[in-house]
């Protein structure tokens, strides 16, 4: 899939999405005060982890992955609606249990958000 594909697939899903859980790395969300395991993770999981739910991780390496990258695939795994996305140069992958139902950008995420805005 190109690039303009994968943009209007995520634009699109972005749309249609009951919810949308965003795993970023260096902190972005724990900064925010969202905790991954907390009490509103728990809840937000509930309520919308088995309805059409996109699952948008931005710049999560591997270097702790059990953190938001294994959930998000376990999720996603389980949930047949989901959509897993994810943004991260030179580490975008998703397993083959969930390549179908998967958007990959091995690009900086400025980039790809920029021309997400733009589409």
């Amino acid at each position: 899939m190109d690039e303009q594909a994968k943009i209007e697939r995520i634009k699109g899903e972005l749309e249609q999405a009951d919810a949308v859980l965003i795993g970023a790395g260096a902190g972005l969300s724990t900064s925010a005060g969202f905790a991954y395991g907390g009490e509103r993770y728990h809840a937000f999981v509930e309520a919308y982890g088995s309805g059409r739910i996109l699952l948008l991780e931005l710049g999560v390496g591997g270097n702790t992955p059990g953190i938001i990258k294994y959930p998000f695939w376990r999720m996603a795994l389980k949930n047949k609606k989901a959509t897993y996305a994810c943004i991260n140069f030179g580490e975008a992958f998703a397993p083959r249990e969930i390549a179908a139902r998967s958007v990959c950008f091995n690009e900086d995420i400025g980039a790809v958000l920029t021309a997400l805005l733009q589409a």
